[in-house]
């Protein structure tokens, strides 16, 4: 069981990041982040983006190093789909 399954942790959570948002300076540079509970990667403006976004309780993101969203961003714009008929 997951521990944002819990109501409280999430809550915690985000105001965690609600703090860490109110008290940020953007600096333009991007972030990555996973949401473990929606397998779903994400590129963020910024470190305050980020914040922002946890904040709102739109996903629980971790920072991960930013080499993974662009390698993910190669990965799909040399994949091809072929529609199986």
């Amino acid at each position: 069981m997951s521990p944002f399954e819990k109501p409280e942790t999430w809550d915690k959570f985000a105001a965690f990041h609600c703090y860490k948002y109110k008290t940020c300076t953007h600096d333009g540079e991007k972030r990555c982040g996973f949401d473990d509970r929606a397998a779903f990667l994400a590129e963020f403006e910024d470190l305050c983006v980020f914040h922002r976004v946890n904040c709102q309780k739109r996903g629980v993101f971790q920072l991960v190093e930013t080499s993974i969203c662009v390698n993910q961003k190669i990965f799909e714009a040399s994949t091809v789909y072929y529609d199986k008929k």
